[in-house]
């Protein structure tokens, strides 16, 4: 579908795959996500990251397993971003300065 926008080679990145995307949406209408309203999140393949005005936060929140994100780390994910919450007990986030 990205094809004709983006050309066949940008079209082809795993970043853009539909996939990496659906696991957020899915978060973002669950009571999870109840307490996140009027934020703008972006979706970078497997990175998390908070915007803040008009530029990106420091911290991006990596999916745990290297390649997308998935629903069942978001809560604690989007917490640690907009501060929150601590980490807890399931241990470090991975995170990318």
């Amino acid at each position: 579908m990205s094809a004709s926008f983006f050309g066949e080679e940008r079209a082809a990145d795993p970043e853009l795959d539909p996939a990496c995307i659906s696991a957020v949406v899915a978060w973002l209408q669950s009571p999870q996500a109840s307490w996140l309203t009027g934020q703008i999140l972006r979706i970078d393949g497997r990175r998390l990251i908070r915007i803040e005005g008009f530029t990106e936060a420091p911290h991006h929140y990596v999916a745990r397993n290297g390649e997308r994100l998935e629903f069942d780390e978001l809560h604690q994910a989007a917490r640690w971003l907009w501060g929150t919450a601590p980490r807890g007990l399931a241990g470090p986030l991975p995170v990318r300065p």
